[in-house]
């Protein structure tokens, strides 16, 4: 697979020992949910990561790439920040917006999450980043319960310039 036609704003891959850290600046469009995955599955194959951790967290990655999507806002350059690091226990992903849309009600306190049950002491993640029990028939609404389930920690990291999403997988 080749690498993917965008701008990767410095993305770098700095292998040290048993360490490896990628981090890039990707344009905030829906493609980028696609080469988020694209890029972290291509490095997990090449360090010869078990199947199970690829495939949890390609889509984690995903989900948190779709949530900035749709609940975050670009940072002035159009971007979003991806990034993960491998080290032989773990598998650290993060990424960062802007900050909540301002033209999504729900991303905001007082909106239609926040009025669901999201406050401030809602273990940081910020009335925006919370899972939901979506509906039955919801066609959407299970993403964050999908990234609680397979990861072993997240947590977010929101003020007013930017979110910041992290979640860990263990190698083990």
């Amino acid at each position: 697979m080749t690498a993917p036609p965008v701008d990767a704003g410095g993305a770098r891959e700095v292998p040290a020992g048993d360490l490896t850290v990628f981090d890039a600046e990707l344009p905030f469009t829906e493609r980028t949910t696609y080469w988020a995955r694209v890029l972290l599955r291509n490095q997990l194959h090449a360090h010869e990561a078990r199947r199970s951790l690829v495939e949890d967290a390609t889509l984690i990655i995903h989900e948190l790439v779709s949530n900035c999507m749709d609940h975050g806002y670009p940072c002035p350059n159009e971007t979003l920040r991806v990034g993960w690091r491998l080290s032989p226990e773990a598998l650290e992903l993060h990424v960062t917006d802007c900050g909540p849309d301002p033209r999504c009600p729900q991303c905001h306190p007082g909106g239609a999450v926040a009025a669901s049950g999201a406050s401030s002491a809602d273990g940081g993640r910020g009335p925006h980043v919370v899972p939901r029990d979506a509906a039955y028939d919801e066609q959407r609404g299970r993403g964050l319960l999908l990234v609680e389930a397979l990861s072993d920690h997240w947590e977010v990291e929101s003020t007013e310039r930017s979110t910041t999403v992290r979640v860990s997988i263990s190698r083990a």
